[in-house]
């Protein structure tokens, strides 16, 4: 599916020209701080997000949330995100439920399901869905490839569709248990309503894991896009 939708959305871009005029490289920086007991994880992250190839922050935020893992193929995940943007404040409360496999000891492969609700603080919401596909392949003691790619469809009260489809890959250093430092670049596809644009993310995130007692090894979500 998610192939199907990479395939098709170039070809709804109305001119390459405008394409180009309204590209922007985007830098994500994150640091998360996670804690595991059990079947539980919690989490805490902040995110700053530049555009404009770099030049202007175009929003900051923080969220927070929790995991429950009843399996080891099942995450069950409610969060919630408050963004400040130049003009207003969003509120963002979701919930989802990623699949996952381990294979062979140093492969996982993962699918997350998500739905949110977003709130603006100068009025107005919309309905998003969001389905990510990710694997991770473990390599020696320290380092995690990864691949990811997915879609996110976006309704509101004037328009719905697909909002964008984003694919890209990482790798993730783990300097001992605690600390972790990826670095990951993806490439998409933007619905501006009336065209589509191609925009490239730099995404570079720091985790902190204050405890690793866990009953099922997590899913490695490389980014929150």
């Amino acid at each position: 599916m998610l192939v199907l939708v990479v395939i098709a959305v170039p070809a709804t871009a109305r001119t390459q020209s405008a394409d180009t005029l309204d590209s922007k490289q985007w830098l994500f920086t994150s640091t998360k701080v996670a804690y595991a007991v059990n079947k539980w994880r919690f989490f805490g992250d902040m995110q700053f997000r530049l555009n404009e190839n770099w030049r202007e922050l175009d929003q900051w935020l923080v969220e927070l949330s929790a995991t429950y893992s009843p399996t080891s193929y099942l995450e069950l995940s409610p969060d919630f995100r408050v963004t400040v943007r130049p003009s207003r404040i969003e509120y963002r409360p979701g919930a989802g439920a990623i699949l996952k496999t381990i294979v062979g000891g140093t492969w996982q492969f993962a699918l997350q399901h998500k739905y949110q609700f977003d709130i603006s603080s100068v009025g107005g919401s919309s309905d998003g869905l969001r389905q990510v596909g990710f694997v991770n392949k473990v390599v020696g003691d320290h380092l995690i490839f990864s691949a990811i790619g997915g879609w996110f469809y976006r309704w509101r009260d004037n328009w719905n569709g697909v909002e964008f489809v984003r694919v890209g890959a990482g790798v993730t250093y783990r300097f001992n248990v605690v600390h972790g430092l990826n670095v990951s670049y993806f490439v998409g596809k933007t619905n501006l309503v009336d065209h589509w644009i191609t925009d490239g993310f730099l995404a570079i995130g720091l985790t902190i894991n204050i405890r690793t007692d866990w009953t099922y090894v997590p899913a490695g979500r490389i980014v929150n896009f």
